[in-house]
């Protein structure tokens, strides 16, 4: 731009002109080639994102496959069983605590009459 007017001051306007055509010309081209590496970038940033679904879904097959190999052997039946079994086993052990705690209150009430009685023969 500085060449041109320059140039112009000169008065030599025909090389002016030349100097400005150039310039546009130049100005253009760098547009032209930034829009190419845009495009570029914008092929690169898809090539990622494709390698990462890519990725993403083989994550996600091999999610699927340890899921179905954990879960080869279970069936919703068997999981119920299981579950009732274990309230079964719960109810039980329960039951046999309160027996235990029971037989435990007796023998407290037992040695509390025992206590009693002899404080009573003491006394008399």
């Amino acid at each position: 731009m500085e060449e041109a007017r320059t140039y112009n001051r000169a008065g030599n306007k025909k090389q002016a002109l030349r100097c400005l055509r150039k310039r546009k010309l130049v100005e253009r081209r760098i547009t032209e080639l930034q829009n190419k590496q845009d495009n570029i970038q914008g092929i690169l940033e898809r090539i990622s994102a494709a390698e990462t679904d890519r990725k993403v879904v083989s994550a996600y097959q091999m999610g699927v496959s340890a899921l179905k190999q954990a879960l080869k052997d279970v069936t919703l039946e068997k999981a119920e069983s299981i579950v009732d079994q274990i309230q079964e086993y719960c109810d039980l052990q329960d039951d046999l605590s309160q027996t235990l705690s029971s037989v435990t209150d007796a023998e407290v009430e037992i040695m509390q009459n025992i206590a009693k009685v002899e404080l009573l023969v003491h006394e008399y």
